[in-house]
């Protein structure tokens, strides 16, 4: 969805989808040739593609958050409050096999994905600009269906995790 943050804001437990480009990708070379330009630009006007650079990940931390890895029972945790994620980390997956220790800064998120053993999220990019965090204007929507495979059509709630109290 493209619009559901005109709503309301990026919350935690959001899946977001946001772009690379310029942040965590690097920049792609100059077309090879002005006709592969011209079609470029066409497909990417009309949205048949786009310049695959978007990411698709969990925001663990937003603004002001202070996110642990982890505590002594193995949790994450957000503002001292330890998320239970045995219901969205993939099977036999650790919350995160690296230790970080960061506060979101103003305007940007931390964020993991799922699937946390072969996962490019924030964890990997604290030696970036923005210590692994992405600029909230980076996000182009959130993701809230699972459409393929079909046998695994489903909608993507926020779990109950990051409806604790102690989080806000």
């Amino acid at each position: 969805s493209k619009i559901v943050y005109q709503f309301r804001p990026i919350a935690r437990g959001d899946i977001v989808v946001f772009s690379g480009d310029g942040t965590w990708d690097p920049q792609p070379p100059p077309p090879s040739n002005w006709l592969t330009g011209l079609w470029d630009d066409a497909v990417n006007l009309v949205g048949i593609a786009g310049p695959d650079t978007d990411y698709v990940k969990r925001v663990i931390g937003i603004p002001g958050d202070h996110v642990i890895c982890c505590n002594k029972n193995g949790q994450i945790t957000v503002n001292g409050v330890p998320l239970s994620e045995s219901h969205y980390v993939y099977p036999g997956d650790e919350p995160s096999e690296m230790q970080f220790n960061i506060t979101v800064p103003a305007g940007r998120l931390w964020v993991m994905g799922d699937n946390r053993a072969d996962s490019d999220d924030s964890r990997y990019r604290t030696t970036d600009p923005g210590g692994g965090t992405i600029p909230e204007s980076a996000v182009v929507g959130r993701a809230f269906l699972v459409i393929w495979p079909l046998s695994r059509i489903s909608d993507v709630p926020i779990p109950g995790t990051f409806q604790q109290a102690g989080l806000t």
